[in-house]
């Protein structure tokens, strides 16, 4: 298990591997940071009242942080790659969700997330560097369910079984001024 807790693997266009050890894309130790996400709610206090009204909003996202350590220098030129299959562009019109298997998102029930942001830490030969790869939880938008309804007409008084529509004051005098 403690080998499994320092790889991760990205699912994208393309898988990508990152582990200390054996066939990885990313030769470095992988430590998931995961901040659960809740429910997002308002509270509103209450004028002339004790207490408040709280009102639930939705579902915040849950927040993963992956810090990728790098002790190889021969690795470097491989974040190019994943650059180039994960970091979000400006031009893109939409982003793709990106499958995510790392013991800690599955604790979480994570499955795919999107990277916003990628940070690098300068290179040293005593303790290479750290990648930091932030990442969101995805979840597809919910539909609205819509039901159809049938409008009423409410300009229209209701006749009921007696044949006097249900809506007209009987006993009120006409607009023209009496009754015949």
């Amino acid at each position: 298990m403690i080998e499994l807790e320092h790889s991760l693997i990205l699912v994208g266009q393309k898988r990508f591997v990152i582990a200390p050890n054996g066939k990885a894309d990313l030769k470095g130790a992988v430590r998931l940071r995961v901040k659960p996400g809740g429910l997002r709610e308002d509270t509103q206090e209450i004028s002339g009242a004790d207490g408040a009204v709280r009102t639930v909003l939705g579902y915040a996202d849950a927040e993963l942080t992956a810090e990728i350590q790098i002790w190889d220098e021969e690795e470097l030129p491989k974040l190019k790659r994943l650059n180039d299959l994960f970091r979000p562009r400006r031009e893109q019109k939409s982003y793709q969700p990106v499958g995510i298997v790392h013991p800690a998102a599955t604790r979480w029930n994570i499955k795919q997330v999107y990277v916003f942001a990628l940070e690098q830490t300068s290179w040293t030969a005593k303790d290479g560097t750290t990648v930091t790869l932030s990442m969101r939880e995805w979840q597809p938008k919910e539909k609205k369910k819509t039901t159809k309804t049938k409008k009423v007409d409410q300009s229209a008084p209701a006749i009921s079984g007696s044949g006097i529509p249900e809506g007209i004051d009987i006993t009120a005098p006409s607009k023209r001024g009496v009754r015949p």
